[in-house]
């Protein structure tokens, strides 16, 4: 699963880049190129200015994800 989703964030609705893959799919690049997708789909169709990636301080995998898709940390 991939797409965009509004979360609130310190009292802001913002719109994140989300995903999930069952574990047999990780590291096969299916997440970034999602990601990738729906970054371009979301400014593409202005659904906001800027997009967020939530994502756990341990998952580094998903913070490479984000940082190859131009998500950078705050």
């Amino acid at each position: 699963m991939c797409g965009l989703i509004t979360q609130e964030v310190n009292g802001k609705q913002v719109v994140e880049i989300g995903y999930h893959l069952l574990r047999e799919y990780w590291g096969h690049g299916y997440a970034t190129e999602a990601a990738q997708l729906f970054k371009n789909y979301g400014f593409e169709n202005k659904f906001a200015d800027t997009l967020v990636s939530l994502i756990s301080p341990h998952n580094t995998s998903s913070q490479n994800i984000a940082l190859r898709n131009g998500i950078n940390r705050p």
